[in-house]
């Protein structure tokens, strides 16, 4: 029972991070708004657009167009932000965990007063947690093969060893046959001498009789 809740505690650990990134990331999306009107490039404007009705194949595109051209880094803490989620998001056909991760980094660093730091520094260290966790759960994989393997090579001799000990079951019986039998015999032989035995005693005393009777019978020698 204690090891059963136990490894119910560890699941619940992981699945907490798991669960941890997707609110931030959706909630992330719901809170950082497109103003109505945006007086800048035609970049960000559609970049804008594109993230907020999820088109973010092409809102990496515009992103990626606007930091490229625009040299006043005015909002570029924010395009950094939502590019980071456009690559983030695993419903995204941009999506690619590295290139998002690097966005967060390079956000933190190259701006570090941005009001995105708090999030950004918060799905990285959730990141890191799964990636952790991730880690954990391969090594965990590949302890449970070799255990499987060893487990199937300790089977394959505990098969042979009951495969050897019924032999040496058999052998047993068949000794213990053989044992029987041969008391049976050595008890029929003695039963044999015994009455061997008894029939020559009587033949001895037999024999004895006979001399005796011979010797009365013979007539007696002359002095």
């Amino acid at each position: 029972m204690v090891k059963e809740i136990a490894f119910q505690m560890k699941i619940a650990t992981f699945l907490v991070p798991l669960l941890g990134i997707c609110i931030v990331l959706n909630s992330c999306q719901r809170k950082v708004k497109v103003p109505n009107v945006i007086n800048d490039l035609p970049d960000l404007q559609q970049g804008e657009t594109y993230f907020e009705a999820g088109d973010y194949l092409r809102a990496v595109q515009a992103y990626e167009a606007y930091l490229h051209h625009d040299i006043s880094r005015r909002n570029h803490d924010r395009v950094l932000f939502h590019l980071a989620l456009a690559y983030a998001f695993p419903s995204s056909p941009a999506y690619n965990q590295q290139k998002a991760i690097g966005l967060f980094e390079r956000l933190l660093t190259d701006f570090p007063e941005s009001p995105y730091k708090t999030q950004a520094e918060l799905i990285l260290g959730l990141q890191a947690q799964i990636d952790r966790i991730k880690l954990m759960s391969d090594r965990l994989n590949s302890q449970v093969e070799e255990l499987r393997s060893t487990v199937q090579v300790k089977e394959q001799q505990l098969k042979q060893l009951h495969m050897a000990l019924e032999q040496l079951q058999t052998n047993a019986l068949q000794k213990e046959e053989q044992i029987r039998n041969f008391k049976l015999e050595l008890m029929q032989m003695k039963t044999d001498l015994t009455q061997r035995e008894e029939r020559l005693k009587n033949l001895k005393t037999e024999l004895e009789e006979l001399k005796r009777i011979d010797l009365e019978r013979r007539p007696s020698q002359p002095e």
